[in-house]
């Protein structure tokens, strides 16, 4: 069976541990172009399905008494370091004061921080070549004139490895040492050179002299070329030290501009225990500055995520701390038109007409995709991502919609996120479909309860209730779980599809119960993670990211609890919880249940997505579950999800009608629509914001459901008449 890539997007496969190849380039120039980058440093074992810890900190060894002029705690540094049982150790450049001897590395660096050989992965920094050549410092990692070793090859001192599904890059920032580190420099280089023949989903640099810095030292500008080619690469964070302050930074572009969708965040960490200096001017787009802490950066590099702490030596305590996802990879240039049929060329462009037309009329903005036996077809973006304000009024300068926005998907998530879950899990035994719910949710029992089934739930015909707030009773999952258990039935279990958010509420629950972890990090570690996905998931970090703006608030769900009459009747106290969000909800889900009773994280909503990561989840399903040769999910269990129901539909899929037999598909409240024909192999996905044209007089959103239509029986019937026109 052959397996199917997009050429949208550069994929690759995340790996758990470090990969080595143990050759070396001649000392002091860069590997060939054709030949791979030689990754230096022996593997660090990193446990399967856990992420790793990563410490970083630099400046860090004095060789002169402890007194108040030099104010030397290097020793309670590695003790928090210790604490903190990191699977690797970054130390950031000026290791050993004043020159970076070899006996003063062995008499003083080494009982400190010895003990951390093994995980320690370090860059040189202007004190270790104050000593010719750096010879100490590399004697003491790599062995007395070896050539190589866990600081990379002698004459260079920059290398790059894996950590999980990282990629980490070490670079020299010592320039006039190895021959520059501009534009064209042997470094440079070789770090595009290593760059294109790693892609990984995340991406990490570090080295000693900071690019940017509020410090005394300030801003190294030689470092320019560097951090362009990490840029251009979407590289994730930039970690030096040099000043010996702490301070974290904006992601920002090679010029220092601030970027949230392509800039990189940097962090400054001299606070290994030299001594402590006062900052200057504040430099722009500073977000956290310390000048009086001595500390540890610790970073957990999950998979297509990260958090960060910043760990006080004294009180071994975070004072500053924060998380983020990673870019992914750069998108790989789009598959020619001209690949597609003449029909095809021609429905995609009436399908581009009817967006475009819609775009300011009954959505903001939007993009559409379209691809078909693998190859990606067309892929644009329309309009706005944002055009009103907190007040629902027109904003001035509208952001513009990009074809990598990320969208809510609100009920999309319901496929692209809990179904799968579960397939995985009915791949592998953990869960039965025609099992009752309480095997997995004890608590979950009632006279009718008990008869309902994981595949009831899946049906949409477990005779719970469509919807209820029930953020009035709930502010997490288990106070969620117990309010749906008491909830009455609202019809016959198995009697008839009634479409229920509660119901895969209840799925969401059973993938972190059966799995063990949060549905969140189940689904990025078995199904994004492998497909190398990096900006799909939950709770993304809505400040450094490009989204599609949706509601201004809750003011649809708000009105749905006030007035019975509008859609779902609530008969509680609709005074009796005031928490309703009034801002302009972007990279939040606009779902109330999933944003106020699941912190961000619900089996119904709360997924974000782009239309090339949704091309990729509805491809596996279309090529029986395998993905670049790499089986995810068996063709059987897709086969079982994917056959129609006694109700019409699929199992979490809905049946569109005037469409072949066999396909599937899904919308979102915010907009957000899916389809897979796999008969035709044909992809469809079009994402809108239409809650940014706000409501209307009878306080309904636009309904986009004939432009869907439209779309995707042109597209069909177009992949239907290239078929009958193709040679035999």
């Amino acid at each position: 069976m052959m397996s199917r890539r997009f050429a949208v997007r550069a994929h690759f496969t995340a790996f758990v541990g470090v990969w080595v190849v143990a050759a070396c380039a001649p000392s002091g120039s860069p590997p060939p172009e054709s030949t791979p980058v030689e990754t230096i440093p022996p593997p660090i074992a990193v446990a399967q399905g856990r992420a790793p810890v990563v410490a970083a900190v630099g400046d860090l060894v004095c060789s002169a008494p402890l007194d108040a002029a030099w104010e030397c705690r290097h020793d309670d540094v590695a003790r928090v370091v210790e604490s903190l049982a990191p699977d690797a150790l970054l130390l950031l450049g000026d290791l050993q004061y004043e020159s970076g001897a070899l006996e003063n590395f062995r008499t003083q660096f080494d009982p400190s921080f010895g003990k951390f050989r093994k995980i320690t992965r370090p860059v040189p920094g202007n004190h270790e070549y104050a000593t010719a050549r750096a010879r100490g410092y590399f004697d003491y990692f790599n062995g007395v004139d070896s050539a190589t070793g866990i600081a990379g090859p002698r004459a260079r001192g920059y290398y790059s490895f894996d950590v999980g599904a990282w990629h980490l890059v070490a670079i020299n920032s010592n320039c006039a040492d190895v021959g520059g580190c501009g534009q064209g420099s042997a470094q440079e280089r070789w770090l595009r050179t290593d760059l294109a023949q790693h892609p990984r989903q995340c991406l990490l640099a570090y080295w000693h002299h900071a690019r940017f810095s509020s410090g005394g030292h300030g801003d190294s500008r030689e470092l320019t070329a560097i951090w362009a080619a990490l840029q251009e690469a979407r590289a994730d964070l930039v970690l030096a030290g040099h000043d010996h302050d702490y301070e974290r930074f904006e992601p920002m572009r090679a010029d220092g501009a601030r970027d949230p969708t392509s800039g990189i965040t940097s962090f400054v960490v001299g606070t290994g225990g030299r001594n402590l200096r006062r900052f200057g001017a504040i430099r722009s787009n500073s977000a956290t500055h310390r000048d009086n802490v001595f500390g540890v950066l610790r970073l957990t590099l999950d998979t297509g995520s990260y958090a960060w702490q910043f760990v006080d030596a004294a009180t071994v305590k975070p004072v500053d701390e924060g998380n983020g996802r990673c870019k992914g990879p750069p998108a790989a240039p789009p598959a020619p038109l001209a690949a597609s049929g003449q029909a095809m060329r021609a429905a995609i462009a009436h399908a581009d007409s009817l967006v475009r037309a819609a775009t300011g009329k009954t959505t903001a903005g939007a993009v559409l995709l379209v691809a078909q036996h693998g190859r990606l077809l067309h892929l644009a973006a329309y309009g706005d991502a944002q055009r009103l304000d907190s007040n629902g009024a027109p904003l001035a300068h509208p952001r513009t919609m990009h074809v990598d926005t990320r969208f809510d998907l609100a009920s999309v998530t319901k496929v692209m996120a809990t179904a799968l879950a579960i397939m995985t899990l009915v791949d592998r035994g953990a869960v039965d479909l025609d099992a009752p719910v309480y095997r997995y949710l004890g608590e979950f029992r009632g006279t009718h309860l008990d008869s309902i089934t994981v595949r009831h739930l899946l049906r949409h015909a477990s005779g719970l209730t469509p919807w209820q707030p029930l953020y009035y009773s709930a502010s997490d999952r288990r106070e969620a779980l117990a309010a749906i258990t008491r909830l009455p039935l609202a019809s016959g279990v198995g009697e008839a599809r009634h479409y229920s958010d509660l119901g895969f509420m209840l799925l969401g629950y059973i993938v972190e119960r059966v799995s063990g972890e949060s549905l969140d990090k189940y689904a990025a570690r078995v199904v994004y993670g492998p497909l190398g996905l990096a900006n799909t998931g939950f709770t993304p970090d809505r400040l450094h990211g490009d989204f599609a703006a949706t509601e201004v608030g809750n003011g649809y769900e708000h009105r749905m609890v006030y007035d019975t009459t509008f859609a779902f009747p609530y008969h509680g106290h609709p005074a009796a919880w005031t928490g309703w969000r009034t801002r302009v909800l972007s990279g939040e889900a606009n779902d109330g249940n999933a944003f106020y009773a699941h912190g961000g994280v619900a089996g119904h909503a709360g997924l974000f997505s782009t239309a090339a990561d949704l091309s990729v989840l509805l491809e596996l399903l279309l090529d029986n579950g395998v993905s670049r040769g790499r089986r995810i999910l068996r063709a059987e269990t897709i086969r079982e999800f994917l056959t129609p129901e006694p109700f019409g539909h699929y199992l979490g899929f809905m049946r569109p009608s005037g469409l072949p037999d066999g396909a599937f598909m899904h919308t979102g409240f915010t907009g957000t629509y899916v389809l897979g024909v796999p008969s035709q192999q044909l992809v469809v996905v079009l994402l809108a914001n239409r809650q940014q044209m706000g409501a209307n007089a009878t306080g309904r959103f636009t309904d986009l459901a004939s432009l869907r239509d439209e779309v995707s029986r042109r597209l069909s019937e177009a992949a239907a008449a290239d078929a009958t026109e193709r040679p035999r």
